[in-house]
């Protein structure tokens, strides 16, 4: 987001684990398509009035306030800060596959300030972009680091545990697969790090270069 005082403090908040913020950018029937947004967002004097839906919601299901996406006019678009708790918001939680939690949040005349950030719908469409690309480099970092500690755990185990009078590590057939997996982790490790540092040498989100290398990752 463009450089502000309340933007500022959000992120000082966020970091510090005070605010937990999550991205509502998706809805019902469009999930990982950013570009979709019909959730509007209706003057009311100074302020705004939410009405829509958001799907798979990430870190909804903890989240203090989300970030959504509205649309004010055709062909404009807002991004709000809307407290979870606020009144006319909806929110059902559940579980995906790999444990993770995310929200489905309706939203039934929820009152909203102004806008965080408000422009055509293009510069909005850019910034959404450019913070999934953020998003998934830094989920891929988090599943090398998952994978790397669980590896480390395996081959502890595999030089600890015994069979037959000697260590499983030395069975060549359980030596095959950590070589395997250490291979594995080292290409996901080299991916994750080419794509973020793509994210420094391609600012701008519509970076074929960007694109495909957080996509590989």
């Amino acid at each position: 987001l463009p450089a502000s005082e309340t933007v500022a403090q959000l992120q000082s908040q966020s970091a510090s684990g005070s605010l937990r913020l999550a991205l509502a950018c998706w809805e019902p029937g469009h999930v990982f398509d950013t570009a979709h947004v019909t959730t509007q967002a209706i003057r009311d004097g100074a302020t705004y009035r939410l009405q829509g839906n958001k799907a798979m919601v990430a870190g909804g299901a903890a989240a203090h306030a989300f970030i959504v996406p509205a649309r004010i006019s055709a062909a404009r678009l807002g991004l709000f800060l809307v407290a979870a708790d606020a009144p006319g918001s909806h929110l059902s939680s559940a579980s995906l596959y790999d444990g993770q939690r995310i929200a489905n949040v309706h939203f039934d005349d929820v009152m909203a300030g102004k806008p965080l950030f408000e422009g055509p719908q293009s510069d909005v469409a850019k910034l959404l972009r450019g913070a999934m690309d953020h998003a998934i480099v830094a989920d891929c970092a988090q599943a090398v680091g998952t994978m790397q500690a669980a590896f480390d755990i395996t081959l502890d185990y595999t030089r600890t545990r015994k069979q037959f009078g000697q260590a499983i590590a030395a069975n060549q057939v359980v030596q095959h697969r950590l070589v395997d997996l250490y291979v594995e982790i080292a290409q996901a490790r080299a991916l994750t790090g080419a794509a973020a540092d793509m994210l420094d040498v391609e600012p701008s989100p519509t970076s074929t270069r960007r694109r495909r290398l957080v996509a590989a990752a």
